[in-house]
């Protein structure tokens, strides 16, 4: 299984990461979702789990972002969606 550290706010440029979000944590996350850890530059890092069927995201979280985020809604797509 693949692992991957991705962005919060990059989370809403694919279909699949917003409801694996959504069905992970339908009333968004809380500090007790939270992992800390020191990233290279010693910088301590919060990031949540979140699971596909391909592979398990490490989701960073911005001190601006704060403890809880609730879901997100298909408004919040950065998606471009063809018309046909």
């Amino acid at each position: 299984m693949n692992r991957k550290i991705i962005d919060f706010n990059n989370l809403n440029k694919s279909l699949d990461l917003v409801f694996a979000y959504n069905m992970q944590y339908p009333y968004g996350y809380d500090e007790d979702d939270l992992i800390t850890y020191s990233n290279q530059q010693g910088e301590k890092v919060k990031v949540f789990e979140l699971k596909t069927k391909d592979c398990i995201y490490l989701v960073k979280v911005s001190k601006a972002e704060g403890i809880h985020i609730k879901p997100l809604a298909v408004d919040d797509l950065d998606i471009d969606f063809e018309e046909e």
